[in-house]
């Protein structure tokens, strides 16, 4: 609420709005959003499949957390990013974890199938896809190497990460586990690829009208999965409040608790 209170201060406003909430919620997790970034077409192009390929995924998997928003305006070193309202779950189950993978990698797999090339714009989303296969492998028991947890970790407040884990293994079972990974990762991707192959005329509009707005709400989202008009000129309002009530009415039930979940397209190398 501080970074709201400057926000509204900064624009002349008497008390503290949504508009304003909202805007502090991205420039906190993210960065300042920078419109007067100049982007080429082909890094618009690829940043608008890219987020609409976490997006479809997301909607289209019945575990997935609804969208909230979708832009391809450059904040912090992203190019752009998809957010998510998340559910506050005590228990994740592995149908979810899986999912997860799934949404994490429908970026890469939208740019494969429309750009007939990859880029760099997906190593945040491979970076946590694989932790989470790998966690689900060591640590939750959700592979066929059986609900052992390999690896041990100690509480070290001073020491760093690769000091902190022992491994409790050798090499064998080193390439073993990294080979179920692997597998998790690409029976994931080709998941991801198969979804929107079966909704390519989606991926398709939907880009194309987020290169127009920049922004999408998840409610024009939704429409435009429905086959239904939106305006493609103007930028909605966006209320976290009334998205939690839309997705909601459609049979999606969060916690009365909710976080967020981005998903960015990372921008050249960084």
């Amino acid at each position: 609420m501080n970074e709201s209170a400057l926000l509204t201060a900064r624009h002349n406003k008497r008390a503290i709005d949504m508009e304003e909430v909202q805007k502090a919620l991205i420039k906190i997790t993210m960065g300042t959003e920078k419109k007067s970034h100049i982007i080429t077409d082909a890094e618009r192009k690829l940043t608008a499949y890219h987020e609409v390929g976490h997006a479809l995924t997301s909607e289209l998997l019945d575990e997935m957390e609804p969208v909230h928003t979708i832009s391809i305006i450059p904040v912090g070193r992203a190019g752009g990013y998809t957010m998510q309202l998340n559910g506050e779950d005590n228990f994740y189950t592995k149908k979810k974890m899986l999912q997860h993978i799934i949404v994490f990698l429908g970026g890469r797999a939208a740019e494969e199938l429309v750009l007939d090339d990859i880029t760099t714009g997906a190593s945040n989303d491979i970076q946590r896809a694989t932790q989470l296969a790998r966690d689900m492998v060591t640590t939750y028991g959700m592979s066929r190497l059986g609900p052992i947890k390999y690896g041990d970790e100690h509480s070290e407040p001073f020491l760093g990460r690769d000091y902190n884990h022992t491994r409790n293994y050798g090499e064998a079972l080193a390439t073993e586990i990294d080979t179920v990974v692997s597998e998790i990762i690409e029976e994931c991707y080709e998941q991801a690829k198969k979804l929107l192959q079966d909704h390519m005329d989606v991926l398709h509009k939907a880009s194309q009208i987020l290169m127009k707005k920049e922004k999408l709400t998840g409610q024009e989202f939704r429409k435009i999965m429905k086959g239904e008009e939106i305006d493609e000129e103007n930028i909605a309002e966006f209320n976290i409040f009334e998205s939690i009530e839309e997705v909601e009415k459609e049979g999606k039930v969060l916690e009365s608790k909710v976080s967020i979940i981005l998903l960015k397209t990372q921008m050249k190398y960084s």
